[in-house]
């Protein structure tokens, strides 16, 4: 039953709230913008980094294990697995708050997702 739910407040977040958000905070912190040409954005609308990739099937593999190893084992784990259930022992029922905190930043390294990292390391607990 909460499937649905989860699934279109994570898409409302990825899809309504992303861009605003950003804006906002690169508004109000100029400096913490995205550098020009850093996104996937930019590197994959190379016609010459396209044409590279065609056929590296590598690449893909590469992705799939930083992805898994990055993530699922990395994020997840370390701040849902093993840090959460240390930080309700301290913060009490405001230790989703203080995790999703830490978790935005743990990104700090990407500046400009920052509010984006706070609020689906809240929604994602």
């Amino acid at each position: 039953m909460w499937v649905v739910p989860f699934l279109v407040a994570v898409a409302v977040v990825e899809l309504v709230l992303n861009t605003p958000l950003e804006n906002a905070w690169v508004s109000l912190f100029p400096f913490l913008a995205e550098p020009q040409g850093y996104g996937f954005d930019a590197i994959f609308g190379s016609r010459e980094i396209l044409a590279r990739l065609e056929g590296a099937w590598w690449f893909f593999v590469l992705i799939v294990i930083f992805a898994a190893f990055n993530t699922i084992f990395g994020e997840e784990f370390l701040f849902r697995g093993v840090l959460l259930p240390k930080m309700e022992g301290v913060f009490g029922r405001f230790s989703r708050v203080a995790n999703g905190v830490l978790f935005s930043l743990y990104h700090v390294h990407q500046p400009w997702g920052i509010p984006n990292s706070v609020i689906t390391g809240l929604l994602y607990i």
